[in-house]
């Protein structure tokens, strides 16, 4: 089920929806058509219904409250995906909000149908079924989209496919919201499944089929570069501590004395004494790079 781009969708409304039509306000009587063909048929555009409620976003005066719920309905069936939420993001807030309507009933039937969202994007199927049947008003809600109730079913069916190959019957039926010979004929014709006593058995497919899989990822050393190099700064930091320690201890030998060595020769112990200090803690950095090497490697070797 494509609820994105369906292929039931007119060639006129996939020139609106596409091109600069979308934003002309003489698109939106069209576009309620569609709306209503959609109820009338049991499939669902939401890229359509999504035009309709940006349009109605722009030209507050053309808001029709009975489209809106009905672009809501038609998105429950939908589930489990974000097209409810979506829609109803788009309705201008001065439309929800009680104050300023021109009646309450909108915002109270978008409050009831987002609970039913709620409960389906939630697989709480059995509360969604005794919550639709607690009010009247569920029932003036979906009575313009033809088949809700069966569309819904159909897609608790599938889901259950999806992660089941047996269930047992009391359940099935309580998340289909049917029983005795009603629930029978829709588990054995609509959805294909056999029933064995109080077991209702699913055929395999690629879903519910249990397989073997092996993830395999591909690591090297250099996509640990940040790691390593911020190892061999932690590492390489004692040895500018040592050539300043060098240094300081040179300039800091007691006066000169008639027997002590010249400048030159003074200078070339200290360059002499700097480069061996720089040497050893280099070649110590290094082999600390190579141990954090080696144990990167193993680690995902093993």
């Amino acid at each position: 089920m494509d609820s994105e781009d369906p292929q039931e969708r007119p060639d006129g409304i996939n020139s609106i929806i596409n091109g600069l039509e979308r934003y002309n306000p003489e698109a939106t009587p069209n576009l309620e058509e569609y709306v209503r063909h959609q109820c009338e048929n049991r499939y669902t555009d939401s890229n359509a219904n999504r035009t309709l409620l940006k349009l109605y976003q722009l030209n507050p005066d053309r808001v029709k409250d009975e489209v809106i719920t009905n672009i809501l309905v038609k998105a429950l069936t939908c589930f489990p995906s974000p097209q409810f939420s979506l829609a109803l993001h788009l309705i201008p807030p001065s439309v929800l909000a009680p104050a300023n309507t021109r009646n309450e009933e909108l915002p109270e039937a978008v409050a009831k149908l987002r609970l039913l969202n709620d409960q389906l994007q939630g697989a709480q199927y059995a509360r969604f079924w005794a919550t639709l049947d607690s009010d009247d008003l569920y029932a003036d809600l979906i009575t313009d989209v033809d088949g809700f109730e069966d569309l819904v079913r159909v897609r608790i069916a599938t889901l259950v496919s999806h992660a089941y190959r047996e269930i047992d019957l009391p359940i099935l039926e309580q998340w289909l919201g049917m029983d005795g010979d009603a629930a029978q004929k829709f588990i054995t014709e609509t959805a294909g499944w056999t029933v064995d006593g109080g077991l209702v058995k699913i055929p395999k497919n690629p879903e519910n089929e249990a397989k073997k899989s092996e993830v395999r990822e591909d690591v090297n050393v250099e996509m640990f570069s940040r790691v390593i190099r911020r190892a061999w700064e932690e590492t390489a930091r004692p040895a500018d501590t040592a050539v300043n320690t060098t240094i300081m201890d040179v300039q800091a030998e007691e006066p000169l004395r008639a027997d002590m060595p010249s400048k030159d020769e003074r200078n070339k112990v200290m360059v002499t004494s700097i480069y061996q200090t720089t040497t050893s803690t280099t070649q110590s950095a290094s082999n600390e790079i190579d141990v954090i090497k080696q144990d990167v490697v193993l680690g995902y070797s093993v």
